[in-house]
């Protein structure tokens, strides 16, 4: 959806996501453009394969990553045309926007020193099947910043990000006339999302019409009818795969 926004030139990653990030790659880490227009933004409760952090590591009994700035510090990938340095030089060409080969670029921030009394070692193993990188390696070994699926997530660890984006999700849910579910199962062990829509839902003063497009949508629809509380009669489904819509379901 975001490459599709990008590419159409309606929609830019510097405020498209609802939360401002430090800097965003375009073959270099450069710093943030002015947007011609808003966004409008794509809320992405759980990150997204495209947004980087630092490594994290325990330092003591406390997890945290390896800069030194905020938790709470977003670095967006964009495009890569050329190599760029990342873990052992293992650079992958040939991917679309906003989308890399693992690994993520290297980040051009500083590191966490080691603790008083401690030194930094690194071991990196070897296996003779592995090609060997051929880009550079300079600079903070990143990570994606996305958080699987499972009941208990990680969401504070990364400070006010994620509070602030389920924050906006929630008002638009509380607010939106139409509500459109693509290909997502509300699976019962995503405890959050299924409290974020039952409480907007609970605020409301009217009933959205929801529609629900999915190749089995059976599960969604009961979901949203014995869970949320949607009548039927605001309730379309579309028993069908999203691609090739030209519409929305009657």
């Amino acid at each position: 959806m975001d490459r599709a926004l990008l590419t159409a030139g309606h929609w830019c990653v510097e405020d498209g996501y609802g939360v401002k990030p430090r800097s965003v790659f375009r073959d270099v880490w450069t710093e943030l453009k002015q947007p011609q227009t808003r966004s409008k933004p794509i809320l992405k409760l759980h990150g997204s394969a495209n947004w980087i952090t630092a490594m994290s590591i325990y330092e003591r009994e406390k997890l945290v990553l390896t800069h030194t700035l905020p938790s709470d510090t977003l670095f967006v990938f964009e495009t890569a045309t050329e190599p760029y340095p990342c873990y052992a030089g293992r650079y992958m060409p040939g991917y679309s926007p906003l989308t890399f080969g693992y690994y993520p670029p290297n980040l051009d921030e500083a590191g966490r020193a080691a603790p008083e009394g401690h030194v930094i070692a690194s071991i990196r193993s070897k296996f003779p099947w592995v090609p060997a990188g051929t880009a550079e390696e300079s600079g903070l070994l990143s990570m994606p910043l996305i958080i699987p699926p499972e009941r208990y997530k990680q969401y504070d660890y990364y400070g006010g990000l994620f509070s602030s984006l389920w924050t906006q999700a929630h008002d638009v849910l509380a607010h939106a006339d139409e509500i459109i579910v693509i290909g997502y199962s509300f699976p019962v062990t995503d405890v959050r999302s299924r409290d974020l829509f039952r409480k907007a839902f609970s605020e409301r003063r009217s009933i959205p019409k929801v529609y629900v497009i999915d190749p089995a949508p059976q599960r969604v629809a009961e979901t949203m009818r014995l869970d949320f509380g949607i009548p039927d009669r605001f309730l379309k489904v579309r028993a069908k795969p999203f691609a090739g819509l030209s519409s929305l379901p009657e």
